[in-house]
């Protein structure tokens, strides 16, 4: 799971690296042996790293709903010169079509 997070860090943008260096933290806790001799602590630390992992997502799901609703444009809205007869012909139709009614 540490390799997993460890590969995450490398490629989230630089605004995640913060949450994500929290996580390895977390996850490098309960790497410890003495970690088991404790089931207490042990439960802390598997609560506080599962904690992490939840956050992260979260935000990383918000970040990616929020782009897909985004209207993005490309290009100069220039039409190809071999295209540009039938787009006049669609718009001259589009036109006709709103003065029948």
């Amino acid at each position: 799971m540490t390799q997993t997070a460890e590969q995450l860090r490398r490629t989230v943008g630089k605004e995640d690296q913060a949450a994500v260096a929290e996580l390895l933290k977390k996850l490098r806790e309960l790497d410890s042996d003495q970690v088991f001799k404790d089931p207490a602590q042990f439960d802390r630390l598997q609560t506080a790293a599962a904690d992490a992992v939840k956050r992260f997502e979260f935000n990383l799901r918000r970040k990616t709903e929020l782009k897909g609703n985004e209207v993005l444009l490309s290009g100069d809205g220039d039409v190809p010169e071999e295209f540009r007869k039938l787009v006049e012909q669609y718009y001259k139709s589009l036109s006709k079509g709103s003065e029948k009614k």
